[in-house]
This record gives structure tokens, C-alpha cells and sequence, in this order.
């Protein structure tokens, strides 16, 4: 058991800092896993909906988005994986007057991702390494209208799963380390991640030759936990460094440092777990030369955040738990003014069907307020139905 412990520590620690998605929140719905298997398969369908009411203007925005993921698991040998994960998206964008139901925009956007590859590779107990890369076959085509809902699917106050479908070819190489001793473990995480320029031929009337370099990125990760089996406390920071983004060669964007702070103090007796758990993600010195919004900045608005709750988790049977939370969410500008303030709950329910087969199903409802004059509302739910052979 000591082995496995281990080898599953690093993991998930440099799988926490490798990712190319954006950061989730903490109070994120826990799947739970099957029995260690040679090989996984799983695809977990994914609805989000975000109606946004703006009392000054009296419009009101519909945002939605339905993924279907899929996930595959295969283990080479007891210290080696490679997973592969593959998605098709289809995103909507709807904005009208608040109560007139005849006058509205609609724009949609759907298509297949990018394929994305890791390999990892328990070098020892304590040691693990990691490769990755990302094939550039996804979507990248876009005209200005759909651009402009891959740009909204961005918002800081959303939690959209997919912003992007295509990008251009990616690699990562990033490694972990963990050691433990007496009622801790400390770990630390290097990842450096290479994104490769891709065109975007929707801005060729800004530019004769629109080649965007989404620029590179370098992140550091420790972490440590604390405990027995009843009280366990863990605290994780993960710093990440952005070099520029160009368009043309010319200066695009620059998103400065950001510092991802991570703590929970779980509580577990028998069937049940609590969790109190806390998020702050701080962000520094990010520069836009475009004012105006011409260039399509994706991120436009880094502001910092906080997310803190309480989750509990209940072991039914065997077969079956249950697992609940609720969470606030405070957005905040540079300058320390409130930007959004958002509430969640989240429920979900995990079943195994049988040897090898999992069933897992969620859903969260959320709302809020965004500087004070836009309600928002939101929906979000999955389904997934896991299988190992």
C-alpha cells in the first residue's frame, strides 16, 4: 500500500500544474474512480447554462455549452500510463431585451478539440516524470461571430469547460516529486509547457499575416499534507510564469505571473467526510496594448479570486455515495473593488454497477451578481458512465 501511495501522490500533482485547461474551482464535483485497471474508458457529458440579466441595459445573455468528452486510461505497467482525451463542443450564444422574447442574436459555435496526449512514468517511489502534447486537429477555422463566443465562453465569473476547439501543436514536460515522513508528505512539481503559433484568419483586416503565438509557460507547484485517517489538512501553491503573446510578431498580450493558493482541512469518521475547503488565485502585472478589443483578447479581464466552502461525503454502501457542497466565490479587481460574487451548490451521486462499471451523475446550480447591476444564474450537470478492463 506504501508503494501505491507513492506513485499516486506525484500524479496528481503534476497533473494539477500540466493541464491546458483553465483553473477550476476548488468545490469542483469529485468523481470517484474504479478499481485500478489495465485499461479505462469514460466519457462524461457535460451541460453548463449562464443566463446574465444587465438591469442597466435591460438585455439579457443565454450562454450555453454541451461537451462530450472522451477519456482513455491505458496502463503500460505498474508505473507507466498514457491517457488520451479527445472532446466535440457546442456552444450558444444568445442576447435580447429583458421580456422580449422576438428580438434576439443568436450565434453558435460547435466542433471537434484537439487531441491531447500524456505519458507517465513512475521513475521510482518518489520520483515521477511526465510528457505531453496536444495535436493541433480541433477547429481553428472561425469566422468573427463565432470568434467573439469563444471570447465570451473566457468570463472569470463562468466556469465554461471548453473556450477553444483548435490551437496550434503543444508540449509539456514536467516532473514530481514526494516524500514523506512521519504524519506528512511534502511534494513538489516542474512543468514547462510549449505552445506552438497557429493562424487566425479572422483578423487578416488587422493583419496581413494573423500568425497569434499563445507565448509559453512555466510552472512551479509544492504542496503538503498533514494527518491521521481522522483529521487530514492539505495546502498546495502552484506559481506559473506567462512569456508574451505576439500577433504578427507584434506585441499581443502579456499575462503576467499568477499564484494559485489551495487549502482543505477533511474530518473522516466511518461513512462520512467534511471538508472545509478554501481558494486564492492572485495575479500580477498583466498589460493590454489593445484598448479597443480589436485583436479578440481572449482573457480580457484577470482579476483575483477567492472560492471557499464546506463539502460532504457519504459512503451509502459498498456500491454507493453521495457527495454534496456548497461554495462562495468573490471576484476581485487590482484595485480591490468587487467584481462578482457567486454562490454555488452542487450535488452529485457515484454507483458501481458491477465489476469494472461505474456510474456517476452531478449537478450544480449557482447564482450571483456581476459589479452590481448583472444577475446571474447558472446551471450545470453531467452524467458519466465509466468501464476498465
Amino acid at each position: 500500500m506504501q508503494r501505491q501511495y507513492f506513485f499516486i501522490v506525484p500524479i496528481l500533482l503534476v497533473l494539477l500544474i500540466c493541464t491546458h485547461a483553465r483553473l477550476t474551482e476548488a468545490q469542483q464535483l469529485n468523481k470517484p474512480s474504479l478499481i485500478t485497471r489495465r485499461m479505462n474508458i469514460s466519457s462524461t457529458p457535460h451541460f453548463q447554462s449562464w443566463q446574465l440579466t444587465d438591469r442597466s441595459k435591460q438585455t439579457q445573455t443565454l450562454m450555453t455549452q454541451f461537451a462530450v468528452p472522451w477519456n482513455l486510461n491505458l496502463a503500460l505497467s505498474s508505473r507507466t500510463q498514457v491517457q488520451l482525451t479527445q472532446y466535440h463542443v457546442r456552444s450558444d450564444f444568445q442576447i435580447g431585451s429583458v421580456g422580449d422574447q422576438a428580438d434576439i442574436e443568436r450565434i453558435d459555435l460547435q466542433g471537434f478539440g484537439d487531441v491531447r496526449a500524456k505519458l507517465s512514468h513512475a521513475v521510482s517511489d518518489s520520483f515521477l516524470i511526465l510528457v505531453g502534447a496536444s495535436l493541433p486537429i480541433g477547429r481553428r477555422d472561425l469566422n468573427r461571430d463565432e470568434s467573439l463566443v469563444s471570447a465570451a465562453l473566457f468570463n472569470q465569473s463562468l466556469d465554461f469547460g471548453v473556450g477553444r476547439l483548435g490551437e496550434g501543436a503543444a508540449f509539456d514536460f514536467g516532473s514530481g516529486y514526494v516524500h514523506s515522513f512521519s504524519n506528512a508528505t511534502i511534494s513538489l512539481g516542474a512543468n514547462y509547457l510549449y505552445k506552438g503559433s497557429y493562424q487566425k484568419d479572422h483578423l487578416t483586416v488587422i493583419s496581413e499575416n494573423p500568425v497569434y503565438d499563445p507565448g509559453q509557460e512555466l510552472s512551479l507547484a509544492a504542496g503538503i499534507d498533514v494527518g491521521k485517517e481522522t483529521f487530514q489538512l492539505r495546502s498546495d501553491a502552484v506559481y506559473t510564469y506567462h512569456t508574451a503573446e505576439t500577433l504578427d510578431q507584434q506585441n499581443y498580450f502579456h499575462q503576467g505571473p499568477n499564484l494559485l493558493l489551495d487549502t482543505g482541512l477533511a474530518y473522516k469518521k466511518h461513512r462520512i467526510q467534511l471538508e472545509i475547503f478554501g481558494q486564492y488565485l492572485q495575479h500580477w502585472g498583466s498589460r493590454r496594448p489593445d484598448l479597443e478589443g480589436d485583436f479578440d483578447i481572449l482573457v480580457r479581464e484577470l482579476n483575483n479570486r477567492l472560492v471557499y466552502g464546506i463539502s460532504a461525503n457519504y459512503r451509502i454502501g459498498q456500491r454507493t455515495s453521495v457527495f454534496g457542497s456548497v461554495s462562495d466565490k468573490l471576484i476581485r479587481t487590482h484595485d480591490n473593488r468587487k467584481f462578482a460574487a457567486i454562490r454555488a451548490y452542487g450535488l452529485n451521486l457515484f454507483c458501481r454497477v458491477a465489476t469494472g462499471l461505474g456510474f456517476t451523475t452531478g449537478v450544480k446550480i449557482s447564482d450571483g451578481q456581476i459589479k452590481q447591476r448583472v444577475d446571474l444564474a447558472g446551471l450545470s450537470t453531467y452524467a458519466t458512465l465509466t468501464t476498465g478492463f
